[in-house]
């Protein structure tokens, strides 16, 4: 068993996860099965990682990225280097977001849901939230600063409605806290219309309720690089109300200006 903080060397990896000793992303029977990396070659690591041009390296970025499971990443110590074989730190499970390639760059979030505790299991609820906008925020300045040609999309699961509906998912201040950090990256949320007044989403025929989903899921763009066209979305169920998610799904149309395509 892993534990977060442990450190291990690369033939541990090895005996525990298999796949090659050298490479960066070690691969066994046809998946990647974790994440081995330095911060002088991936200064964003792990949230973030520079694949390279290198062909071999290519085709397996492209294969973490058609992977649908979180693998455990290492970060190397070097400190530890000439003390320990063990320099590989533990820093937990990620699952691939996004491939960046060509001049759009593009970001998934995922801030923490109400009543998440925490590493110590102590946290507030709310508090986890909170916290994981203020990084967020800090993670979409460091991307922007590295591509500062490259037009910004961020899009996933926020854990907040922004249609001003009231008593529904979410906090004032966890809403606030997001229009800052959007703000400050001068990034605008395409996704704050209120589907279901809108007839876009309808109500959940299993539970009977009669109320439609407020939207928590959002896709935010860099302000002045585009045109939007049209803020859509559908239901998390089918019309046999065979669910599909316990999300619904939002999609945007939009075009790139010009000098940005």
């Amino acid at each position: 068993m892993l534990n977060v903080g442990a450190y291990y060397s690369r033939f541990q990896i090895h005996d525990m996860l298999g796949g090659e000793i050298q490479s960066y992303l070690p691969q066994y029977k046809g998946q990647i099965v974790c994440g081995c990396f330095t911060k002088r070659q991936n200064p964003d690591a792990p949230e973030g990682i520079q694949v390279g041009h290198r062909p071999k390296v290519v085709k397996k970025a492209k294969l973490l990225s058609s992977q649908n499971t979180a693998i455990p990443v290492f970060m190397k110590d070097c400190a530890r280097v000439s003390k320990s074989e063990r320099i590989w730190r533990y820093c937990g499970q990620y699952r691939f977001k996004v491939l960046l390639d060509g001049g759009q760059l593009i970001r998934v979030a995922e801030t923490k849901y109400a009543d998440d505790k925490g590493i110590d299991g102590k946290s507030k609820r709310w508090e986890e939230h909170n916290k994981a906008i203020e990084i967020q925020g800090k993670e979409w300045n460091s991307f922007i600063e590295a591509h500062p040609d490259c037009v910004f999309l961020v899009a996933g699961d926020f854990n907040q409605t922004r249609d001003g509906s009231k008593q529904t998912y979410g906090t004032k201040h966890g809403r606030d806290l997001l229009s800052i950090q959007l703000n400050k990256n001068n990034l605008v949320c395409l996704t704050e219309d209120n589907f279901g007044e809108l007839g876009k989403l309808t109500p959940d025929p299993k539970t009977g309720c009669g109320w439609f989903r407020n939207n928590i899921d959002h896709i935010c763009i860099s302000k002045n690089d585009f045109e939007l066209i049209s803020a859509d979305a559908w239901n998390h169920f089918t019309n046999d109300g065979i669910y599909m998610s316990d999300h619904n799904g939002v999609f945007v149309d939009i075009v790139l200006h010009p000098q940005n395509k």
